[in-house]
């Protein structure tokens, strides 16, 4: 800078900076770091502005206000909140627009829905405290693609768009548009129909697919407006015909035209039919579709649509009354049989329209590569199985990882919320406006771009001061403290980059944990229940939960001497309720798989602390009597709980009819630090129901129910035990009478021996002759159905087509599919056969034999064995036997004790020779017992 030419000067000390001499004023600022000046900045005045920017005089008025928070992290993101809440939020129009104009969009987003400035502090502050609030999202940016899904016929309801028809004149203007369209074909007004009192006139196919058609159409209008547009469409039923129409397929009056005429047509074919949703898989109900039933709908891997007569749909239904069952309340059984009669009109409709190629990507549910341009897939639409399901595979397989919903009720949004995250822009129920500006919201959290100014378009929304960023302040300097997670076993929370969960890895080392290897179960080191929940616990306060709702032991996880064992708990994104699905894997080898454990639910506590300073009950309860614990754990090992010194900790226990106390604590060799509870802590103090229960299995906790920990760092507890849920409810407290952990339910499960005997769990196939049997088939009615030899293919698809007929008895034939003695199987088309079958004989039994020969077939003589499976060789007959791998055999029974004599059991009064007794008895059917012992 040549400092003696030009105005450039070195401020040296505070001066008055004029204002108004002719241009705008200007200052250079530097920044100086450890090596020199790193970073300029020049600062120019900006021009005086007349009207705040977004003021519109005479605005419309919002009554559902989004305000966004915003930061890099989410520590960041709790302190934005609370600085909010604390600022002046009066004009809450005014902090909602100035939140996503005047602000950067940052990674970790939170929205909040408010009416009113008490509301907004309200949400605020329960953002800012990580507490669950009706009016507030939270999520975090991701990148991938957008889907639009529209709602089918059954989410419809009385008054669907009159208060979004109020509050924006976006989707008024498109839903008087389509109105005024379809009107030209009802025999009344449909606005009248929607937004009337009479739900049955509602209800009647001739205005529900029309006043979803409307409502829907309007409500993408209306999000397109705010600049949220969809990478690919999704429609379910009536709602693929919204699909196509704003996708651009054809025009609102050709639309309107198909959409009238499709109800109209379904609304006068004659009635009687049925639809029943029924928790199956489409190849469980495969068998009985046919004779009047077919399928409608494959909503999800597990979730169909039966339709057609009445009768034949409910007596299908009923072959699954053991699961969730519910009939649709609907007029006519849809994509069935008796929608036949009207396709040749609709044809005749469909045909007279214009086609244009789709702007937007639609993904069928009727066929990956169908033609929307060609009328007769909109004719055998009508028909055909709505393939939702396979639909939502497909958006996931196109990158798809956030959408929205747009119908009267949450519907779909359900459905697909296992493969990408959902929501529902509108809900039974709840307020239209709020529905739609929170999904709007959870959207925009997810990193779905909207057009903030244009939402706030018209409201005469101006911008307020806002506060300033809430910078995070940290070291940058190391420090040797503790891990960043603070548990033994897990290292800090890490949410992922493109998905809503969060995980937790570390290491399970029995080697630096010395004490798991005490928890000795059959014969094996088994991590223990107690660990996994100690894990869940820790996890749950990562994410801001205080309760273990639900946890449920999948697979026991073995130890093997010093061989650590990665772990992994993943804690996923929360629902409406802000409960976290959690799942917990182990794996030994970073190049084995993952091994699922545990999965659980873990949520925000609802209930306020106990009050710590309420007087405590005595200790140990007056009319309790006292239960010798001196040989505890000599008895428990007997039952198979090898348990070593720090798993020992039932030192006193009481019985109270069925209530149980005891006393529990850990050596002092084990250390408490980092454990939210010490795991053979919270084991030992179960030690006492075990005891008090000495049946002949093994049992280890397999179910979990609302675990609750009230203080950590705990060495010695006080417990009742009492029965509750079909289990074990639990409370616990430290020395002083303070709550430590409350468990509401821990149901057992007896487990085997983990370490199996050789040949144990390992079986093959035998083929014992059998006599060969004399008779004929007298009346019986049999089908015999041979196996092509070769193509296998082919050979299932001739099976599979037997199988599925009407045929009351089958006899199925194969050559050399299965090998007896040393044979090896020479067809192996005949062995996938015998596959097929086999599943078939489970789901059927009694009406499918299989035969395999290597001669002339005798029908009379394979179904006289009376064996489901059986092998011809030459004139002998082979029956299958599942035997044990290690088993020969030619070995016969084995000596059996009688049931005439008597049995001599020595030492018998003890622990072990009651054991011994009581097996004789029950199994040996032994009548006579002679117990004998020495003492001294």
């Amino acid at each position: 800078v040549d400092w003696s030419a030009g105005e450039v000067r070195l401020l040296t000390e505070a001066r008055e900076w004029v204002v108004g001499e002719g241009r705008p004023r200007r200052a250079g600022v530097s920044s100086f770091g450890l090596s020199g000046t790193n970073a300029h900045v020049v600062l120019e005045e900006c021009a005086a502005v007349a009207e705040p920017v977004g003021a519109v005089s005479g605005g419309r008025g919002l009554p559902v206000v989004p305000v966004v928070v915003t930061a890099r992290d989410a520590e960041a993101l709790r302190a934005q909140a609370a600085r909010l809440a604390d600022a002046d939020v009066s004009d809450t129009v005014g902090v909602g627009y100035s939140s996503v104009t005047t602000r950067a969009e940052l990674e970790h987003r939170a929205v909040v829905a408010c009416a009113d400035s008490a509301e907004l502090r309200d949400a605020l502050r329960a953002v800012a405290e990580g507490r669950p609030s009706g009016v507030a999202v939270i999520d975090r940016s991701v990148s991938g693609r957008t889907a639009f899904l529209f709602s089918g016929q059954g989410a419809q309801r009385l008054g669907m768009g009159r208060e979004l028809y109020t509050s924006f004149p976006v989707f008024a203007e498109a839903f008087d548009a389509a109105v005024v369209e379809l009107d030209r074909y009802l025999e009344r007004p449909l606005r009248e129909v929607v937004w009337g009192e009479d739900a049955g006139l509602l209800e009647r196919t001739v205005f529900t697919q029309a006043a979803l058609f409307a409502f829907e159409s309007a409500l993408f209008r209306l999000w397109e407006s705010w600049g949220v547009t969809p990478d690919v469409l999704v429609g379910h039923s009536i709602g693929e015909l919204t699909a196509a129409y704003v996708a651009g397929v054809w025009s609102l009056e050709d639309a309107a035209r198909l959409v009238a005429a499709r109800g109209r047509l379904m609304d006068a074919l004659p009635g009687g039919g049925a639809m029943v949703a029924v928790e199956a898989g489409e190849e469980e109900v495969a068998p009985y579709l046919g004779d009047g039933v077919s399928l409608a709908a494959v909503n999800a891997p597990g979730s169909v649509v039966l339709s057609g007569e009445e009768k034949a749909v409910l007596a299908v239904a009923e072959r699954f009354a053991d699961r969730r069952t519910r009939r649709l309340r609907v007029s006519h059984a849809f994509h069935s049989a008796l929608m036949e009669p009207m396709l040749a009109d609709f044809e005749t409709v469909a045909r007279e329209l214009s086609y244009a190629e789709p702007q937007v990507s639609i993904a069928s549910t009727v066929a990956a590569d169908a033609d929307l341009t060609d009328p007769a897939y909109w004719v055998g639409q009508v028909r055909a199985t709505v393939r939702f399901a396979d639909a939502v595979v497909e958006l996931g397989r196109r990158g798809v990882v956030s959408a929205v919903e747009l119908g009267p009720d949450a519907v779909l949004a359900p459905l697909a919320g296992e493969v990408f995250a959902a929501v529902a822009a509108s809900r039974r129920e709840r307020g239209e406006v709020r529905e739609c500006v929170l999904a709007l919201g959870r959207m925009f959290a997810r990193g779905v771009a909207v057009d903030w100014a244009a939402f706030y378009a018209g409201t005469g929304a101006r911008r307020v001061d806002l506060p300033t960023y809430a910078f995070q302040e940290q070291s940058y300097w190391l420090d040797s403290g503790a891990s960043a997670a603070g548990h033994p076993f897990l290292g800090p929370a890490l949410p992922l980059a493109e998905s809503t969960a969060t995980v937790l890895t570390g290491v399970v080392s029995p080697s630096a944990a010395g004490w798991l290897a005490d928890h000795e179960i059959t014969g094996a080191v088994l991590f223990p229940g107690s660990g996994f929940v100690d894990l869940a616990v820790h996890a749950a306060d990562q994410v801001g939960c205080g309760l273990v709702e639900e946890l449920t032991l999948q697979a026991p996880l073995v130890l093997d001497g010093d061989t650590p064992v990665g772990v992994q708990v993943t804690v996923h994104a929360p629902d409406d309720d802000g409960r976290h699905a959690l799942a917990i894997h182990a794996r030994t080898d970073e190049l084995a798989p993952w091994t699922l454990h545990v999965r659980g639910v873990v949520a925000p506590v609802a209930s306020a602390e106990p009050d710590s300073s309420a007087p405590s009950a005595p200790w140990p309860p007056a009319d309790a009597e006292p239960v010798d614990v001196t040989a505890a754990y000599d008895v428990l090992e007997l039952h198979g709980y090898h348990y070593g010194p720090a798993f020992q900790g039932l030192t006193a226990a009481w019985r109270r009819g069925t209530d149980l106390f005891a006393e529990v604590d850990l050596p002092a060799t084990v250390d408490t630090r980092g454990y939210t509870i010490h795991p053979a802590l919270l084991d030992a103090a179960f030690h006492i129901a075990l005891l008090d229960d000495q049946g002949d299995e093994t049992v280890l906790p397999f179910l979990w129910n609302e675990v609750r920990l009230h203080a950590a760092d705990a060495n010695r507890l006080r417990v009742h035990v009492s029965r509750a849920q079909g289990g074990l409810a639990l409370t616990a407290t430290d020395e002083d009478g303070r709550l430590v952990v409350e468990v509401a339910s821990v149901v057992g499960r007896a487990t085997q021996p983990v370490r199996p005997r050789p040949g144990d769990g390992l079986y093959r196939i035998a083929w014992p002759t059998i006599p060969v049997p004399t008779g004929d088939l007298g009346d019986d009615e049999v089908t015999v159905v041979e196996s092509p030899a070769g193509d296998a293919k082919e050979a299932l698809r001739t099976v599979l087509g037997a199988l599925q007929s009407d045929a009351p008895r089958l006899l199925v034939v194969t050559r050399g599919a299965v090998g007896v003695a040393d044979e090896a199987p020479t067809d192996l088309a005949g062995s996938a056969v015998w596959g097929l079958v086999r599943s078939a004989q489970q789901e059927q039994p009694g009406r499918i034999v299989l035969a395999d020969v290597d001669g002339p077939l005798d029908v009379a003589r394979i179904l006289g064995a009376g064996e489901p499976q059986v092998a011809v060789r030459g004139d002998v007959l082979h029956a299958a036997r599942l035997v044990r791998a290690d088993t020969d055999q030619s070995v016969g029974e084995q000596p059996a004790f009688s049931d005439s004599g008597t049995v001599l059991v020595t030492g018998g009064t003890g622990a072990l020779g009651g054991l011994v007794a009581r097996h004789l008895v029950r199994v040996h059917g032994v009548r006579d017992l002679l117990l004998v012992s020495r003492r001294g």
